[in-house]
């Protein structure tokens, strides 16, 4: 296996067994050897551009991965999926892969997805998780304002502050702030 491989797999590792077309490009890897590596058996075409190497485990976070990835850009888990990411205390794994995506991005479909749109992401509200992109906690948080009953952001809220996840004076401040920009 040439060295350009092995040094794209050594990545995928990190990244749940899953590359880009992208990665492989900057590893060094051809098209045509990306194909032959489809042919052989060796990795299989997940979405659009995206790649999971046979024989790694697939698990949530790989599912979450996949899901993000196949829209190719602008695209983050969001809701019940980024809490759970977050380890917020409340969040239930299963049900749904939740992302949001710009406005420009609202055609993006995929099955066992719930696609969100928002206007405006701003750099502070994005991190990556476990080599997931995703809404930071204090908009993760803000985003399940939309679905969850009061009480239930209250304990996510509680959890949260107690965890060292989220302090209430940023939270103020960032939702100030979408208010400001209606996110």
């Amino acid at each position: 296996m040439p060295t350009s491989v092995a040094g794209l797999f050594e990545a995928a590792k990190a990244l749940h067994g899953l590359f880009r077309r992208c990665d492989a490009y900057s590893s060094g890897v051809s098209w045509k050897c990306l194909t032959t590596l489809v042919r052989n058996g060796v990795v299989e075409a997940v979405a659009q551009n995206v790649f999971r190497i046979c024989g790694s485990p697939p698990t949530p976070d790989q599912s979450t991965l996949i899901a993000v990835w196949a829209r190719g850009s602008a695209c983050w888990a969001t809701q019940q999926t980024a809490a759970v990411l977050h380890g917020f205390d409340v969040a239930k794994s299963g049900g749904p892969i939740h992302v949001v995506v710009t406005e420009a991005g609202r055609g993006y479909r995929r099955e066992g997805v719930r696609v969100h749109a928002t206007s405006l992401v701003l750099p502070e509200d994005i991190c990556i998780v476990r080599g997931i992109p995703c809404l930071d906690p204090i908009r993760t948080w803000l985003s399940l304002a939309a679905s969850l009953p009061l009480f239930r952001l209250e304990e996510i809220l509680d959890a949260a502050e107690r965890d060292g996840r989220i302090r209430r004076d940023d939270l103020l401040r960032r939702a100030t702030d979408a208010a400001r920009c209606r996110i």
